[in-house]
């Protein structure tokens, strides 16, 4: 991850407005400098190592270090969560939530706010020093929330769903993390690495963006489409 924010990022129009999407699955609405990821999923790998599934150590370090890269590079003021921080509560005492205090101290100028996911409902927020706003937010005419259900006014922007898309080249195949913008909705790509996927079936208009490495690749609805009926 060497190439400067310049070099990676893409400037589109969603709903009349200036947005930058990033390969690092960040997306920063110009005019007001907010910064949107959406599904973190912290501690969801300990809690499936909990449960006995052998994961490799150090998911959360990566995405913590991505998360890191991505702030320093669009240089938000500020950066706001569109839900599922965290998986399965917190734990004060997990080497997650310590990873996060050193990122939320080496950022501690940065406003950091979270719209509340399903995987939020119970946990006190406030423990990872960010500002629980409840369900919603609105952004300049956009309706910032978790679910793309959720808000009926406005151009929804959203997470949950994990956009993925396939790709395949003489006879490899990969899924990799997409935005997905339509003419009312746009929904990001998951932040966190360990969170599955969605493959989706867009409309002939819609944007579509894959997330690959330190690329974002603008992909033809159409082909998405014709890949996902395979």
């Amino acid at each position: 991850m060497n190439a400067s924010a310049d070099d990676l990022w893409i400037e589109t129009r969603i709903a009349g407005a200036a947005w930058r999407l990033h390969p690092w699955r960040g997306a920063l609405h110009v005019d007001s400098g907010t910064l949107l990821v959406a599904d973190l999923h912290l501690g969801k790998a300990a809690h499936f190592r909990r449960a006995g599934l052998a994961l490799p150590q150090g998911i959360t370090s990566a995405d913590l270090e991505r998360l890191a890269r991505l702030v320093d590079a669009m240089a938000p003021r500020r950066l706001l969560v569109l839900g599922d921080m965290v998986h399965a509560g917190i734990d004060t005492a997990a080497a997650w939530f310590a990873r996060w205090q050193a990122f939320r101290a080496d950022h501690r100028e940065l406003a950091i706010a979270v719209v509340g996911g399903n995987h939020d409902r119970g946990a006190d927020l406030r423990l990872l020093r960010v500002d629980d706003i409840g369900d919603a937010e609105q952004l300049d005419g956009f309706a910032l929330v978790h679910h793309p259900r959720a808000a009926t006014a406005g151009h929804v922007i959203a997470g949950h769903l994990h956009p993925v898309v396939r790709l395949r080249d003489r006879g490899l195949s990969t899924r990799l993390p997409a935005f997905w913008s339509g003419r009312d909705t746009t929904v990001l790509p998951s932040f966190g690495s360990f969170t599955g996927g969605y493959e989706f079936l867009p409309e002939a208009d819609d944007q579509v963006f894959a997330c690959a490495g330190d690329t974002l690749v603008r992909i033809p609805a159409r082909a998405v489409a014709a890949e996902r009926e395979r």
